[in-house]
């Protein structure tokens, strides 16, 4: 993922005009004209309108400081911007502008900020609304080498959003300063889709779905050691085990309806068999005596490959029901239940990457819908949209970003 461009934009903060008021034409009482104020070794002119001696109404303000020159043209109030206006600070290299509404002389309100580097030709333009000169809540930010919609905090992005690249490259899911965090969702081009768990920054690592757009995809634990479900669309066959840069490597099985292949991919083992078969009456290990290691253990038809200690599962693994329903997860061996912690659960209509917590889905997560393509990334409860969040789809394209209750779209925040 690309390095985040991050502007730092210093704002010019104004302060009420106290100094002397010299009037050159009209009215600089009570109706319109023009003056000259003295300020700091610096002159500022101001054409409009007054009230008790001060600039009230709309007008028209200009000065310069150093190679800058800066205009506002809008309304005031008690000799300070208040209402709509745009302001600008521009030299031979930058250009700064602010086109919304001001209170006390600062950003207030629906507004536009832009700041333009002339000779780099880079540009930075934040829509949204203002709180004393700064930006938060939902916003749209567009610089020469993204886009981003969603939520700031101060101007940084933060919580819930999207960010798209001019290559095609986007990323929708939390931010923290910035930065990817929490859970989120990368489309790259119409090559292929990774939706997960974000790392240092990074995404995705620990719990992920990787798609392509033909149907193939990975479902499973992708750290240090990528393990988990391999299918491909054009095969009913499918693996789960280790797998390296998506060649099959370490101990796995390879599904072809009944019947299994499951061996060391990288040297023979004879705890693991070539071939065999299976009914759902097994109840045995199939692969040996499941002591320890990766293994592959079925009971009534419920396939569990992963790790074992003492013929239970202990650790991380794969569990299949014969509905199809699937639990990529981390197993507790004295409970002999998934441990309180991220896990993928995969049905026949939808991918969730979440928090299990007292038996089920909560907190922060992802749901990938697998017949209408549709992603969600925010809170989750009961298995469905809970709370603060941002549905995408397949390509990455805003559907709705707000709260969401019960599965239903409530509202923009």
């Amino acid at each position: 993922m690309k390095y985040m461009l991050v502007f730092i934009i210093v704002f010019f903060l104004f302060s009420s005009i106290r100094a002397q008021v010299k009037c050159l034409s009209g009215d600089c009482e009570n109706g319109k004209g023009t003056a000259q104020i003295k300020e700091d070794n610096k002159k500022i002119y101001y054409f409009g309108s007054f009230s008790n001696g001060k600039f009230d109404g709309y007008g028209e303000w200009e000065t310069t400081e150093r190679s800058f020159k800066i205009k506002y043209k809008g309304q005031f109030k008690k000799g300070k911007f208040e209402g709509r206006g745009e302001y600008t600070k521009e030299s031979s290299e930058y250009l700064y502008r602010y086109s919304g509404n001001f209170k006390d002389s600062k950003y207030h309100g629906q507004g536009t900020y832009e700041t333009h580097y002339k000779k780099a030709k880079n540009f930075e333009i934040k829509e949204g609304v203002f709180h004393k000169d700064s930006l938060n809540g939902l916003a749209k930010v567009i610089t020469q080498d993204f886009t981003y919609i969603g939520y700031v905090s101060n101007g940084i992005r933060h919580g819930l959003g999207l960010i798209a690249f001019n290559d095609g490259e986007s990323y929708s899911g939390y931010f923290d300063n910035n930065m990817f965090s929490d859970f989120g969702y990368v489309s790259y081009k119409n090559r292929f889709r990774v939706a997960g768990q974000i790392v240092d920054g990074m995404c995705c690592s620990g719990f992920i779905v990787s798609y392509t757009s033909k149907g193939d995809y990975f479902v499973g634990l992708s750290s240090d050691t990528v393990f988990g479900k391999q299918k491909y669309a054009s095969s009913n066959d499918y693996y789960v085990g280790q797998l390296e840069d998506g060649i099959k490597k370490g101990p796995g099985v390879l599904w072809t309806g009944a019947s299994g292949q499951f061996k060391s991919w990288e040297t023979e083992d004879p705890d693991y068999p070539d071939t065999f078969f299976f009914s759902k009456k097994d109840t045995a290990c199939l692969t040996g005596d499941c002591n320890n290691g990766i293994n592959l253990m079925i009971n009534q038809g419920i396939k569990h490959t992963g790790y074992f200690t003492n013929s239970i599962a202990d650790g991380y693994g794969v569990r299949e029901f014969p509905d199809s329903t699937t639990y990529y997860a981390y197993f507790d061996n004295e409970t002999r239940n998934m441990q309180d912690s991220t896990c993928i659960i995969e049905n026949p209509d939808s991918f969730y990457i979440s928090e299990w917590k007292d038996s089920s889905l909560f907190g922060k997560g992802i749901i990938i819908e697998k017949s209408n393509k549709k992603v969600y990334i925010g809170e989750i409860s009961g298995n469905k949209p809970n709370g603060e969040g941002i549905l995408v789809t397949e390509r990455n394209q805003i559907l709705k970003i707000g709260q969401f209750e019960n599965g239903d779209f409530i509202e923009n925040e």
